[in-house]
């Protein structure tokens, strides 16, 4: 009797459309459900795609200032553009600085007065000292042959 149950449930059109709409509306569902998973997944793509133009926007800014940036400091400077040395004023500012040290004024206020760094004024200042050194030795040398 197995057999005729079977035969009943495949000759029996109600229950073949029955399995049949169920089976439509799972696939539908699915579907459904798939189209709703793309859409997501679109406008993730879609911001994901937005915030990358965004940051390679900001990025080639970046780069091109640092660029801007490293061309300024590697870019030889003209020979014109250089400092010509001007030897009647640095000629005045160092007898200034030797008569300010006479006067006991310290290094670090001379050095204010005269526009200079302190650095420039130790030089000045050293550079007096070994002359006065070296004149002094020669005077020493000289009165050593006159005996």
């Amino acid at each position: 009797m197995p057999a005729n149950d079977l035969s009943l449930s495949i000759h029996s059109p109600v229950l073949i459309y029955s399995f049949l709409t169920a089976y439509g509306l799972l696939t539908i569902l699915m579907l459904m459900y798939v189209r709703a998973k793309f859409r997501s997944a679109a406008k993730t793509l879609n911001l994901l795609q937005a915030e990358w133009q965004s940051a390679r926007s900001t990025h080639e800014s970046f780069v091109g200032a640092a660029h801007e940036q490293l061309s300024k400091l590697t870019a030889p400077k003209p020979a014109s553009a250089l400092p010509q040395p001007n030897t009647a004023a640095n000629f005045d500012i160092r007898n200034h600085v030797i008569a300010m040290a006479k006067q006991g004024i310290a290094p670090p206020e001379i050095a204010r007065s005269c526009g200079v760094t302190e650095g420039e004024v130790e030089i000045v200042l050293g550079i007096i000292r070994l002359q006065r050194r070296s004149e002094a030795d020669r005077q020493e040398r000289l009165d050593q042959k006159d005996r």
